[in-house]
């Protein structure tokens, strides 16, 4: 039997397991717009992200009205999930205010 190596990893492996090299998969990652710059932030594979302007954030913003440790973004299984940490008020998700844990989608935007 001879297969297309130029297939979809789904043709060649109908179960859908990913087995191409890691750097061929397709990265996850945050674009941060802060003052006049732009960064590029990976997502873990699973894990978490905590942003605020404190050294023990994970992504440190450079707003002095933040928390040190202002939200916590959990990737798991795929999904994103932000969560305002306590006392942290005034992050809008598309929007709208953050009241409790949201799940994210790809293009959505949080100030």
């Amino acid at each position: 039997m001879s297969r297309d190596l130029g297939a979809s990893p789904d043709a060649l492996f109908p179960s859908g397991e990913d087995v191409r090299p890691a750097r061929q998969r397709r990265a996850a990652y945050l674009l941060l717009y802060e003052q006049e710059t732009i960064r590029l932030v990976p997502l873990p594979a699973d894990g978490e992200l905590t942003f605020g302007h404190g050294a023990a954030a994970d992504v440190q913003l450079h707003d002095p009205e933040l928390l040190p440790l202002h939200a916590r973004l959990v990737v798991q299984d795929g999904e994103l999930t932000l969560h305002g940490l306590a006392g942290a008020n005034g992050i809008l998700v598309d929007g709208e205010p953050l009241d409790a844990p949201r799940p994210l989608v790809s293009g959505a935007t949080i100030s």
